[in-house]
């Protein structure tokens, strides 16, 4: 019976070594996304199975050179214009290709063989996309069977591969084209287009005034507690906005981070009812005195080319109408974009920027622009195009001057640092070695404060003003662990209560008392070396 008894409990030891081996080793793989926990995103890239569905340029018409009595009229305009775009589309691809990839769906037998021509004397390009077309309609004639048109300044983006060093290379055109399309078989197809003479790109653009650089901006971003991540733009209320800009001025803020996802915003057109909120918000950050940084292309469906000129619309739409807005202070053009180059090649996120960073500067060059890097290695990469480096700050902050150190080395003394996250969380786990609680939470900020102060780094956000009622799993993961820090990261806890971190903010700094010796003992050591003591105690031999 002794024997049994031993066995079993021998068994035991062994199965409760194997659990606990296995949370250290599950903790220790997760250590860094436990106290990465910014902003953090999984791969939410949605990739569409047809991607002719989403070739989407921007379209201008100007049909006022018809002949009087003929009508273009809107229905048969958008046929032609559908019919164009996807010749387009499937041309790009048999050039990107090498071969023909269907276009005899979009193009007549002459064309055909013109482009087959093109197709058999140059090298395959990794990708090609264009961006708008700008029609002006020369003929449309009384059968309703024949379009005639110039598309002047098309921009088109290729990505070529050089054979030797196998490095892509991206290559910005500007070209006008003469086109011919007719009805065959009921389908509208491109007859002729020949490439016009290119005229020198006019250089030349009206020098707008650059917008002044607020000076020492002291923000949070801002999620409401209910609602975070997508569910604040879903669930907008403005009574809940109002109340919590009441707290925001109460900690003596003066700016706020918030974010705009990509996919409910309306992508390429934006959407009317999101838009009215994002106003709605504006206004009352404007009524209330308090800067906005609007974080633009959170969770986007792809860096890839084919994706481009959705992307494009989508920026020229809020740049248009946002550009002028006192509120806006800060564009942030992507959140954490390091983070993505783990699901794509580092050069394919950074031409996408340098893209965005064009259009910016071609559209609204008087913005003030930023990027918010996860990891400051990354923050000098556009350095001198943007007007603020911005980067987000966890974990050591001995770690942190020397990141610095580096980043100014690469930058320069000159140019503005902006820390658009950085906080930590308070809730600790019994089951991992891992978290910190509000005190050591509080501490945290404090010292992250004085390293912000002492660097002279004029701009700063803090993650968040909220501890959340529940992380999203679409957004954060499945894991409880990682979900519940996210969770605890803000001044004001679930019920409302603020936290001792809100001391950071509100005149309190010095009630913040340095960490005890055994305040720094986690209750996860406590339990696993109080089952040691019983299993020593009740006599287990351990022969591992």
């Amino acid at each position: 019976m002794k024997n049994n008894n031993f066995g079993i409990s021998n068994f035991l030891a062994r199965l409760f070594y194997i659990v606990i081996f296995a949370f250290v080793i599950g903790g220790f793989a997760n250590i860094f996304s436990y106290f990465k926990i910014g902003a953090q995103k999984q791969d939410l890239l949605v990739k569409a199975s047809n991607e002719s569905q989403i070739h989407d340029p921007a379209y201008t018409w100007d049909i006022k050179n018809i002949a009087e009595g003929i009508i273009l009229d809107e229905y048969t305009r958008q046929e032609i214009q559908d019919a164009y775009t996807s010749a387009w589309y499937v041309m790009n691809q048999s050039i990107a290709a090498g071969k023909d990839l269907g276009l005899s769906d979009r193009f007549s037998v002459q064309m055909i063989e013109k482009i087959g021509k093109y197709l058999s004397s140059n090298k395959p390009l990794v990708e090609r996309v264009d961006l708008n077309h700008n029609i002006k309609v020369h003929l449309f004639s009384y059968d309703r069977q024949i379009v005639s048109f110039t598309d002047s300044k098309v921009s088109i983006i290729k990505r070529l591969k050089e054979t030797r060093s196998m490095n892509e290379q991206m290559i910005y055109d500007t070209l006008s084209f003469d086109i011919v399309m007719g009805l065959e078989d009921g389908y509208w197809k491109v007859f002729e287009l020949l490439q016009l003479k290119s005229n020198p790109v006019d250089s030349f653009k009206d020098e707008e005034a650059k917008n002044i650089i607020p000076e020492n901006l002291k923000g949070v971003n801002y999620y409401p507690s209910a609602n975070p991540w997508l569910n604040f733009w879903r669930n907008y209320n403005p009574e809940v906005v109002k109340k919590d800009i009441a707290l925001i001025k109460h900690y003596k803020f003066n700016h706020l981070r918030i974010f705009i996802p990509y996919a409910i915003f309306g992508k390429g057109t934006l959407n009317k009812k999101m838009i009215a909120k994002l106003d709605s918000f504006l206004h009352i950050c404007d009524e209330n005195k308090l800067g906005v940084t609007l974080t633009l292309f959170d969770f986007p469906e792809s860096y890839r080319l084919a994706y481009y000129p959705s992307t494009r619309k989508h920026l020229i739409q809020l740049l248009d109408r946002y550009k002028n807005h006192p509120a806006v202070l800060v564009w942030d053009f992507k959140n954490e974009p390091d983070l993505d180059f783990k699901h794509y090649n580092q050069s394919i996120v950074l031409d996408w920027l340098d893209f965005i960073l064009k259009v910016s500067e071609e559209y609204a060059p008087e913005i003030i622009t930023t990027i918010g890097w996860s990891d400051p290695i990354y923050s000098h990469h556009f350095a001198d195009e943007l007007d603020i480096v911005s980067y987000h700050m966890y974990g050591d902050i001995n770690k942190q001057r020397s990141h610095l150190r580096q980043l100014k080395e690469k930058i320069g003394n000159d140019k503005l640092i902006y820390i658009s996250e950085f906080g930590t969380t308070s809730f600790q786990s019994k089951f991992l070695p891992f978290g910190s609680t509000e005190k050591e939470q509080a501490i945290y900020v404090k010292e992250a404060l004085s390293f912000i102060q002492n660097e002279k780094i004029p701009h700063y956000a803090f993650w968040t003003l909220h501890d959340f009622k529940k992380a999203p799993k679409e957004i954060i993961g499945w894991k409880p662990w990682i979900r519940k820090a996210q969770e605890n990261m803000g001044l004001i806890n679930g019920n409302g209560k603020e936290k001792l971190v809100a001391g950071n903010f509100n005149g309190q700094k010095e009630k913040i008392e340095r960490l005890y010796w055994y305040e720094k003992i986690k209750p996860f050591y406590i339990i696993f070396c109080s089952i040691l003591i019983i299993l020593y105690l009740i006599n287990i031999k351990f022969d591992f």
